[in-house]
């Protein structure tokens, strides 16, 4: 570490002046798994706290943006220091943000964000858990869901979703040129239903936008929330506030049932009654917040955005491991260990009841 990290270090353990330098030296840093985010590493730094007992901390290494970069872009590089120094991650009601303890701006361009390093209290969740985590979502988007209460931050994200599928255009005129070689098929069965939405997507994606709109976190799922207790009051810890921005009344819980499902931490046979539970818990945080829209839109928006995010947006990431048998190993250590064709086998699933869910929106 250079010497300001150093010194940055020891003011966010409780350390002080020079001769506690040995103290940062004592600090581990390891590189965490992360998603597909946009940032240049995640890690946790452990080690002994001023008066010697644990500590950790998480260090988020953010990209420069590009000199012209829109402020509102899907994947917009500074758009979560920008956010923990705004007064959206503060008041939070059972939602909550990890605790922002400093931010670095590097020479190289890099921002550098620390945080509190959040500990879950449970490893797996019941899908009684995942509808609280939806109802604490459905207050929080419940409270900017009037357009006096919506903000208006240059750098929140907005057509999140319509940005996101544009990056997957080379890959799928890729399936659609391979849409019947077999190792394709191990996922893409019914690689025309997919073809199909990518076609459609524009009146999709505009009957999206149409809906009433709020402030949306847009990567909620079971591994960017952790469940803790607080107080006496049952919270829920969402990292990740990168693609934070102004989206549509539900459709957060696109995320949270498909991302959740494709990461194993639902099976793919229970995915209708999570989306049974997190709708309803959803809806209930909704209500509480005083937000009086019609569920039927709210189950629309999430259709619209599930049968899109990742069935169609997902191709660019799937189809490189369908073709490429030297990515089996990574991809497996990346989801603990379960073998390719079992991962195959589970996104294949849920592609075909996410699909089913768009189905009929659009004639």
């Amino acid at each position: 570490m250079a010497p300001s990290e150093v010194e940055l270090l020891l003011r966010l353990v409780g350390g002080e002046g020079a001769a506690n330098g040995a103290v940062a030296e004592e600090w581990h840093l390891v590189r965490l798994r992360a998603g597909s985010g946009q940032g240049e590493g995640v890690y946790r730094l452990a080690g002994p706290g001023a008066d010697g007992s644990a500590a950790s901390l998480i260090l988020k290494i953010l990209a420069a943006s590009p000199p012209n970069d829109e402020a509102w872009r899907w994947n917009c590089q500074q758009r979560e220091p920008l956010f923990y120094g705004s007064d959206l991650a503060r008041g939070l009601n059972g939602l909550v943000a990890p605790r922002c303890l400093g931010v670095t701006q590097r020479q190289d361009g890099t921002t550098w964000l620390w945080l509190e390093d959040v500990a879950d209290d449970a490893r797996a969740w019941p899908l009684a858990r995942y509808g609280l985590a939806a109802y604490h979502l459905g207050r929080f988007s419940g409270r900017f869901a009037s357009a006096a209460a919506l903000p208006d931050y240059p750098w929140l994200s907005r057509r999140w979703l319509r940005g996101w599928l544009g990056e997957a255009a080379a890959a799928i005129a890729e399936l659609r040129a391979l849409q019947n070689d077999p190792a394709v098929q191990r996922v893409y069965q019914d690689a025309g239903s997919i073809l199909r939405l990518w076609d459609e997507r524009g009146g999709r994606l505009n009957m999206l936008e149409h809906c009433p709109q709020t402030l949306c976190h847009l990567d909620a799922h079971r591994r960017n929330m952790f469940a803790r207790k607080a107080a006496g009051e049952e919270q829920t810890v969402f990292i990740d506030w990168a693609f934070v921005g102004v989206g549509a009344i539900g459709e957060d819980l696109a995320s949270l049932v498909s991302a959740t499902v494709a990461l194993g931490e639902v099976a793919p046979g229970d995915i209708q009654e999570l989306e049974a539970t997190v709708m309803e818990g959803y809806l209930e945080g909704l209500r509480d917040a005083g937000c009086r829209t019609d569920p039927e839109l709210v189950r629309l928006a999430y259709s619209l955005a599930a049968s899109l995010r990742l069935p169609v947006g997902a191709v660019r990431l799937v189809l490189p491991m369908l073709l490429d048998p030297g990515l089996h190993a990574d991809v497996e250590q990346l989801h603990f260990g379960t073998p390719i064709e079992a991962l195959f086998d589970r996104w294949a699933t849920m592609n075909r009841h996410l699909i089913r869910l768009g189905d009929g929106l659009v004639k």
